[in-house]
């Protein structure tokens, strides 16, 4: 199995026109975090990993596993919708007639 990670990273923050040092006050770590993240000289926590997910809005999966350079951007913005979507039903608490 391929890991994606580093790369996605870089491709996701570059798109979001974020800096590393922006991305890295965003998470609450130092820049160096994210500068080695995108190095892959060290893994992020699954704290930060979760972190990220929310902040460019995909799975943990989609982040670690999926090759986003040879996705769409389209195609990400409509996984993003479609996750959403499905938080945002998980959140309704169940309606009783």
């Amino acid at each position: 199995m391929e890991i994606y990670f580093k790369e996605n990273l870089i491709l996701l923050r570059r798109l979001k026109n974020v800096t590393q040092k922006q991305l890295a006050e965003m998470m609450g770590i130092a820049q160096g975090a994210i500068s080695n993240y995108e190095a892959g000289t060290i893994e992020p926590r699954l704290t930060n990993l979760i972190k990220l997910a929310e902040i460019f809005r995909i799975d943990v999966d989609t982040l670690l596993l999926d090759d986003l350079s040879k996705i769409s951007l389209q195609d990400i913005l409509n996984e993003n919708t479609k996750r959403n979507k499905r938080l945002g039903e998980q959140a309704e608490p169940d309606k009783e007639d």
